[in-house]
């Protein structure tokens, strides 16, 4: 029997028509995640990501919900790293990057660092370059949105916050429902016209909300349609 890890492809498909509709061919970036706070026979150690998938948008608009479906493979196939035990499906999520990757960043990076260790004896290195270059993709990127992490389901301080974004002059773009909380999603265009409310957003409003976990330029986020560590990810109407 095969993990479930999509509970509606509806979310899916209008989550990738809002963050992965291009004007030109573009990468971003999928994983698969385990997490010990959503499950507690996890150590602290086993915290990590794993399988990461370039998915490249071309001619091919509808494709996410594919991608996502080729991580449920049977239960019990993902491992731990000396492959002891399979990690509980209930500790599994899945991240997209909201922002198209910057290839070409990562391909000097990349090769700045093949330079670096051409002399070294260090073979093992080479074995895993895929793994260094999808590393670097999920550093560089194409920032078109930033993302708020709240980290609290308290229904008083979320809206408070919702309110305070709206009254220093920043429209929200999305707002994502996660395990913990929500992911606030603005495009950075509006930050771009409006430097005074950009500055409150990173000042003012950072520090008055202890549950807001930080502000991400360049958010990986759960993605709606999906289930993350037994939570039905979503939008929530704005």
């Amino acid at each position: 029997m095969s993990l479930n890890l999509i509970h509606d492809t509806e979310q899916i498909k209008k989550f990738e028509e809002m963050f992965y509709t291009v004007e030109k061919p573009e990468i971003f970036l999928l994983y698969i995640a385990t997490r010990k706070k959503y499950c507690n026979e996890l150590s602290n150690n086993e915290n990590g990501c794993f399988k990461k998938r370039i998915i490249n948008y071309t001619n091919i608009k509808c494709r996410l919900v594919t991608d996502i479906q080729k991580y449920m493979v049977p239960h019990n196939s993902y491992m731990t790293k000396d492959y002891s035990r399979a990690y509980p499906s209930e500790s599994l999520v899945i991240y997209g990057s909201l922002n198209a990757r910057n290839a070409k960043k990562a391909a000097e990076s990349l090769s700045k660092e093949i330079i670096s260790k051409a002399f070294e004896q260090d073979e093992e290195y080479y074995n895993k370059i895929d793994c260094y270059f999808k590393s670097f993709l999920q550093k560089f990127s194409y920032r078109k949105y930033i993302g708020i992490d709240l980290d609290t389901k308290d229904c008083k301080i979320y809206n408070s916050l919702k309110c305070d974004i709206s009254d220093i002059g920043i429209k929200i773009y999305a707002i994502i429902e996660t395990h913990g909380g929500y992911h606030i999603i603005i495009n950075i265009d509006q930050l771009k016209s409006n430097k005074e409310g950009a500055k409150l957003l990173y000042t003012v409003l950072n520090k008055k909300y202890i549950h807001l976990d930080k502000i991400d330029n360049d958010l990986f986020s759960p993605i709606p349609g999906t289930i993350q560590g037994g939570f039905n990810v979503k939008f929530v109407d704005i």
